[in-house]
C-alpha cells in the first residue's frame, strides 16, 4: 500500500539552502509535506523521527563532514527512510558505497525536480506500513551494513520476525513463510523469493560478507559457494536474537520482544 502525495513527508538536507529551498516550494506544489534543513546529522536524525518522514533528500555537494558517519547516524535512528543522494560529480566506488550504507539512489546534477519527485513517489515506503519489530530488524541490518535500500531487505525483516517468533517456519519457507511476507506486502510468493535472492547475492558480489564475518557468522566470509535463502536467514535471526537478548524462553514468557 502506497501513500498518496499529500501524505508523503519529505526532509531536505542542504546547506546552500537554494536548491533545496526550490525542491521543498516544488514539492508542496504538488500535495506533498516537505521540509528543508541543514545537512546536521543530529538536527536531522531527530527531525526525521518527530515529523514521520518518508524520504531524506541530501543535497552532497554542499554536505561539510563525512557523508558516511552522517548517514549511518541517520538511518541508524530512522532505519525505514529513504534516501536519495543528490551530487555533482559520482562515480562508481562512490554510488557503490553509498548504497552499501543504506542510500536508496544516487543522482546527479543537473536533475529535473519532476525527476526527484518521481523516484520519491515510486519508491517511498511508509513507516507505520512497517511493524515495529522489523523496523528494528531493519536497524540492525544498517549496523552490519547490509544493503537494506535493496527491496528484499523488507522481506528479509519480515522473514527474520517470523523465524525468531517461528523456528519452524523456515523448513516451510517456499509454502509457509513465502506466502505470509507475500500477503503483508501484497505481491507474489515468487516475487519475495527472487528478491531475498537478489539482496544477498548483491552483498556477496559487493565482499560485503567479509565484512559481516564477525556480526552474522565467521563462516560466510569462507563460503565460495551461495549459500540458500534459509541459510542466511536463520543466521541473520540467531545472532539478531544474541545481540538484542531474545530467546524463546522469554518470548513465550511475556508474549512479546522486549526490543520494541
Amino acid at each position: 500500500m502506497k501513500k498518496s502525495t499529500t501524505n508523503i513527508h519529505v526532509l531536505i538536507g542542504d546547506n546552500s539552502l537554494e536548491p533545496g529551498v526550490r525542491l521543498m516550494r516544488y514539492l508542496r506544489e504538488n500535495g506533498f509535506t516537505a521540509y528543508c534543513r541543514r545537512n546536521d546529522a543530529n538536527l536531522i536524525a531527530e527531525e526525521a523521527v518527530a515529523l514521520s518522514v518518508d524520504v531524506l533528500v541530501i543535497y552532497s555537494y554542499s554536505f561539510c563532514g563525512n557523508i558516511f558517519d552522517f548517514i549511518t547516524k541517520v538511518r541508524t535512528n530512522a532505519p525505514y527512510i529513504r534516501i536519495i543522494v543528490v551530487t555533482t560529480k559520482p562515480d562508481e566506488f562512490f554510488t557503490l558505497s553509498l548504497a552499501s550504507y543504506g542510500v536508496y539512489l544516487t543522482l546527479s546534477r543537473p536533475v529535473q525536480l519532476s525527476d526527484i519527485k518521481k523516484f520519491i513517489v515510486k519508491n517511498v515506503v511508509p513507516a507505520k506500513y512497517t511493524p515495529r519489530f522489523q523496523r528494528t530488524v531493519l536497524s540492525y541490518l544498517v549496523r552490519i551494513k547490509f544493503p537494506i535500500q535493496l527491496k528484499g531487505a523488507g522481506y528479509i525483516a519480515a522473514a527474520v520476525e517470523h523465524c525468531v517468533k517461528n523456528p519452524s517456519i523456515i523448513s516451510n519457507i517456499t509454502t509457509d513463510l513465502y506466502e505470509i511476507i507475500a500477503e503483508q506486502f501484497n505481491v507474489t510468493t515468487g516475487i519475495v523469493e527472487r528478491s531475498i535472492r537478489h539482496s544477498i547475492d548483491i552483498a556477496m558480489e559487493r565482499k560485503l560478507f567479509n565484512e559481516f564475518a564477525s556480526s552474522i557468522n565467521p563462516g560466510f566470509s569462507k563460503c565460495s559457494y551461495s549459500f540458500s535463502n534459509a541459510e542466511f536467514l536463520i543466521a541473520v535471526a540467531d545472532k539478531f536474537c544474541m545481540e538484542y537478548g531474545i530467546s524463546q524462553k522469554s518470548l513465550l514468557k511475556k508474549g512479546e520482544y522486549n526490543v520494541l
